[in-house]
């Protein structure tokens, strides 16, 4: 597979934190849920950016991928020195600067209120409620489309073909989220897949 464009396949050891698991037992020991069993390895948990604000103009510094996940994230960096993944969308290059807010061009990555959104627009990760991060539309290639906008409300088509109102200051992501190769690859047996990181 051609993997030419992901930039780096191990992840930001800042921004990792193992995925806590009880097995099935209580804080005795006892076994509570016997369906419920330990895994091989402690699972990896990445954490992903849903900031509805930034301080400071961020820039895309690599491209990673999730083993068996089919999304890719990209990896931000902030000229105060933070870093912070969010998901790859469509069109977002190593290097790009990614914009937000008002007055900002309207290029991949950007996020500010879906009223600045001009009709019939493409976005990713919708919020519920205005002030929080990205509730919807969060699946590798999902996109949700602005239909329109009628006074305090826009009418946003979700990728199941729901039609749904959200509040015109709720953020949202410009562009489409793109889809990993790793969605084509056969692992060949059940191992290879329960030994995987996330």
């Amino acid at each position: 597979m051609d993997k030419s464009h992901i930039t780096k396949q191990e992840p930001e050891k800042a921004l990792l934190e193992p995925k806590k698991r009880t097995g099935g037992r209580n804080n005795h020991g006892e076994i509570v849920i016997w369906t419920a069993v330990a895994a091989t390895r402690n699972n990896i948990v990445r954490w992903i950016s849903g900031a509805t604000s930034w301080a400071c103009l961020p820039r895309s510094q690599r491209l990673n991928t999730i083993p068996i996940a089919v999304r890719n994230l990209a990896l931000l960096h902030y000229a105060d020195g933070e870093k912070r993944y969010i998901l790859h969308p469509v069109g977002l290059e190593v290097g790009a600067t990614v914009s937000t807010g008002e007055g900002a061009d309207i290029l991949p990555a950007m996020r500010c209120s879906s009223s600045i959104f001009h009709r019939a627009r493409w976005c990713t990760t919708w919020s519920f409620y205005p002030g929080r991060g990205g509730q919807v539309v969060r699946s590798a290639g999902g996109s949700a489309q602005l239909l329109s906008k009628e006074g305090d409300l826009a009418l946003v088509k979700l990728p199941s073909g729901e039609v749904r109102k959200f509040s015109i200051e709720c953020m949202a992501t410009s562009a489409r989220l793109a889809i990993s190769i790793t969605k084509n690859e056969t692992f060949g047996k059940a191992g290879r897949t329960r030994m995987a990181r996330y």
